[in-house]
């Protein structure tokens, strides 16, 4: 809706900068609510992991155990993008999500890599 302000030829100057200028708010909103779902599903799963390994009675096989289960978390967390990004939507939930633009972006960085 607002990148269609945006350019729409028959409004305002001042009201398609607006209309831009919001929808990369929101657009930089979606991001960061992504990234902190993100980051938070990974602190929490190394700092379990590091609690563990700090115990006085682990031994070296619990030890190789846990680095192969963060070894394998990292790896699957690509294939967990969609459900990080529902989480990220559950928490904004009074902000219209601009999925197109994000989808872009997404299969931007995926094809990247």
């Amino acid at each position: 809706m607002l990148l269609d302000i945006a350019d729409n030829n028959d409004e305002s100057a001042d009201a398609k900068l607006t209309a831009n200028s919001l929808a990369n708010a929101l657009s930089r909103l979606e991001m960061i609510a992504v990234m902190c779902q993100l980051w938070c599903k990974i602190l929490l799963r190394f700092q379990a992991s590091s609690t563990a390994l700090q115990g006085t009675h682990v031994d070296l096989l619990a030890a190789v155990a846990l680095f192969d289960s963060l070894k394998s978390f990292v790896c699957e967390l690509r294939e967990q993008f969609e459900d990080i990004e529902t989480a990220a939507k559950s928490m904004m939930p009074s902000v219209v999500i601009f999925a197109d633009n994000f989808n872009y972006i997404h299969r931007r960085a995926t094809d990247v890599v």
